[in-house]
């Protein structure tokens, strides 16, 4: 399909729910992070810049005057006046959805995904986050339990755990979130323990292709292991509060810096998420930080980074919670 009238140097391509456009020509060009979503009609298009998480919604008839010359002052449609095309345009610069020839060149020539999620990718990341979709509440609340398809269900006896399996049954029932916390120190040899069981390295195995694969207590995709965990110690005994870079391969704390402003921001933004009262002073004896070097995933996988990752982390949380609980 054409959103614009046909040139050489302008085409429109959808794929799935996305649209790529290639502009080489013209004032402008349009940033590789855009990508295009089709409204429920022909008469609109909604633009996500996948980097920045702006979204406008643009009409048909805009977008094709935009993708014609993108931004040449004689593809103003002619129901726009001069006033509004600049004003829309010079929004779009400003959001950096388009880009000079400069930009747009320097962008371009160092392979902006060849390591990093692709635009559709981050869009879809953005899309659970902060710069995207609100939850919807209205109508009917969805039904907990899918009905019964057919009748040939058949019952299955419970079987209480014995032995070993006592105490990861116990660790699984007894699993629960906490919004409170004790003022008194967590003890060092607890903490230690705690990294110990969860994400410390406790063996390695040399492949001849891939290289060096590690073994831990969560699994990850390929054996990767994207995922490096920055604890923010507050109440730890014999450590000082700040910022701390966990060695998996050594199990050893690097200290890196108090860096007070940004320790009191962390401190905020997890008593906001967990919906704390104000009269509640008490606080979580630390805070981890969780980030992913999505290189060493995308170095084996393509198309399917995000999800292995995403999966990772919370198989990685499910650890942290029943270690947590059984000790």
């Amino acid at each position: 399909q054409r959103l614009s009238r046909h040139t050489p140097s302008c085409h429109v391509l959808f794929a799935y729910n996305s649209v790529a456009l290639l502009v080489p020509t013209g004032p402008y060009r349009l940033s590789p992070y855009c990508v295009f979503i089709p409204g429920p009609n022909a008469q609109s298009v909604t633009l996500i810049h996948s980097e920045y998480g702006s979204r406008f919604v643009l009409e048909a008839g805009f977008l094709a005057a935009l993708l014609g010359d993108c931004g040449s002052p004689e593809s103003r449609p002619p129901e726009m006046s001069a006033e509004t095309w600049t004003s829309a345009l010079a929004e779009l610069v400003r959001e950096k959805v388009l880009l000079d020839r400069r930009s747009y060149r320097y962008l371009i020539s160092s392979k902006p995904f060849r390591n990093r999620l692709s635009p559709l990718e981050l869009a879809v990341l953005r899309g659970m986050n902060e710069g995207g979709m609100k939850a919807v509440m209205d109508g009917p609340r969805p039904p907990v339990m899918k009905t019964r398809v057919s009748g040939r269900a058949r019952p299955l006896t419970l079987h209480p755990p014995e032995g070993d399996l006592k105490g990861l049954a116990d660790s699984l029932a007894a699993r629960q979130s906490i919004r409170t916390y004790s003022n008194e120190p967590l003890p060092r040899r607890q903490f230690e323990q705690f990294l110990q069981l969860t994400v410390r390295v406790y063996g390695s195995i040399e492949h001849p292709f891939e290289g060096a694969t590690s073994l831990r207590n969560y699994p990850s995709g390929g054996a990767k292991y994207p995922l490096e965990i920055y604890p923010l110690l507050l109440n730890v005994q014999s450590f000082a509060r700040g910022f701390y870079y966990y060695h998996p391969f050594h199990h050893q704390l690097e200290f890196l810096g108090r860096k007070s402003r940004f320790l009191e921001a962390l401190r905020q933004v997890v008593r906001m998420r967990m919906a704390r009262r104000e009269d509640d002073r008490s606080e979580p004896a630390v805070i981890f930080l969780v980030t992913a070097v999505f290189p060493r995933t995308c170095w084996k996988y393509s198309g399917i980074p995000l999800p292995l990752i995403l999966q990772e982390t919370g198989a990685l949380y499910q650890t942290m919670y029943l270690a947590a609980t059984a000790m």
